[in-house]
């Protein structure tokens, strides 16, 4: 989902505490943690990739998790965030999807369930004051008030991990942690179309990058600001510099655009705006998607000083959201008078083929072989409420507890003692 700001960011203290039996102590920053990621089917929207975030000592909720937008902007509730602190200022954003929010800037606590424990960090939030430009920004505040999860009845705003520096507005929060947090992350859905083991891994470590086979350059700006807290650089937010051809028999296309990698932006789009206009012999009827049986390929060189080839990924188009399904949109301004940018939104395609390692240190992304569990490609993606996901992580918590417990009382024959 790709996201568009403005405003002024306040520089504030960054602070974490880790806590859990297999987090070091409070004051101890780890390499890496681990958090659990949902991938979820929206009805009528597509697919979502969800991460659970408490705010301000209140009980964590699902936020999109959304690698095409910048900072983590929520609806607010005293129900479900007790405790901020007010920066007095005011920040408009605005996203692909036709959501535009109003939020006033608070320092406020995150909580972030992990593997093994929590992550506690105090950080900027926009909390969202008012909302419009589409069906969720029409009744966002009644839903609010009603308790109700805003953003397709489902999330309770955008946590933003994009790259990019905000014209003027938040900060991505991952890039600004302490140590070797904030030196990248891992996003680790599962080869075609997500699963289970869905997650994101923050803090890059050496094992992690030599798993990556491909390495391509991060775009940036010139003299742009680095992340406030860590000092990291920032990038553009069309992060690959891709070269593209759309062919099938009778009609070849080439060109070249800015590629966004975009966890919340679904199916690949290409954004066209002249120069770049895609034949209609290679579309559908409506002159809205590519034909399917189109044989698509993005290509980007290796980045310089690594070895491998580089990007290459290539399929035949076909009607899979999120797979196979290339749609096609007019570019929108980035604001009004602006003249409308060519750029290809890749969406949930890469995710679904590799894990994607942003690796913010050194100004790679980066592709290795899928790690986690993946549903089939045909196979539909479940749909999960709020408390479903909930309930869900739970039960595999308990199960797995419980399963230890028995393989440790049949290797010792004692009752009531467990593994360490």
């Amino acid at each position: 989902m790709v996201g568009k700001t403005g405003c002024v960011w306040l520089p504030r203290a960054l602070i974490v505490a880790l806590a859990g039996s297999a987090i070091p102590a409070a004051g101890d920053t780890p390499q890496s943690v681990i958090i659990p990621l949902s991938v979820i089917n929206v009805p009528g929207i597509g697919t979502k990739i969800g991460i659970r975030i408490g705010l301000g000592g209140g009980p964590p909720k699902l936020y999109t998790f959304d690698t095409g937008s910048s900072g983590l902007y929520a609806a607010y509730n005293p129900a479900w965030w007790p405790s901020f602190t007010s920066l007095n200022v005011s920040i408009p954003q605005s996203y692909g999807s036709n959501l535009s929010l109003t939020a006033e800037g608070v320092s406020t606590l995150l909580t972030i369930p992990i593997e093994g424990g929590e992550l506690n960090v105090t950080a900027e939030v926009g909390q969202i004051v008012s909302a419009g430009g589409n069906a969720d920004g029409e009744a966002w505040m009644a839903n609010v008030a009603a308790g109700n999860a805003p953003l397709y009845g489902m999330f309770y705003g955008d946590f933003g991990t994009g790259l990019v520096k905000p014209t003027n507005g938040l900060f991505a929060v991952l890039p600004q942690l302490p140590g070797n947090l904030s030196s990248g992350f891992s996003v680790q859905l599962g080869c075609g179309g997500g699963g289970p083991g869905s997650k994101v891994v923050v803090g890059l470590t050496k094992a992690m990058r030599d798993r990556v086979t491909t390495w391509v350059k991060m775009q940036g700006e010139k003299n742009a600001p680095p992340f406030p807290q860590s000092n990291r650089p920032s990038y553009t937010q069309a992060l690959v510099a891709g070269t593209y051809s759309l062919s099938r028999t009778g009609a070849t296309y080439d060109f070249t655009a800015p590629t966004i990698l975009d966890t919340g932006g679904g199916t690949a789009d290409i954004h066209q705006a002249p120069p770049l206009v895609v034949p209609d012999n290679l579309l559908n009827a409506a002159k809205n998607a590519i034909l399917d049986g189109t044989q698509f390929s993005l290509k980007s060189p290796p980045a310089a000083g690594t070895t491998g080839p580089g990007l290459d990924i290539a399929f035949v188009t076909g009607n899979t959201a999120d797979i196979d399904k290339v749609t096609v949109s007019d570019a929108k301004p980035a604001k009004p008078g602006d003249t409308p940018k060519a750029e290809v939104n890749a969406g949930l395609v890469p995710f679904f083929r590799y894990d994607v390692v942003f690796d913010v240190e050194n100004g790679n992304v980066g592709f290795a072989p899928c790690t986690s569990s993946a549903i089939p490609v045909n196979s539909p993606i479940p749909t999960l409420s709020t408390w479903a996901v909930g309930v869900l992580a739970s039960a595999l918590a308990l199960f797995g507890a419980l399963a230890v417990s028995l393989r440790s009382r049949r290797r010792s024959g004692l009752i009531g003692t467990r593994d360490a």
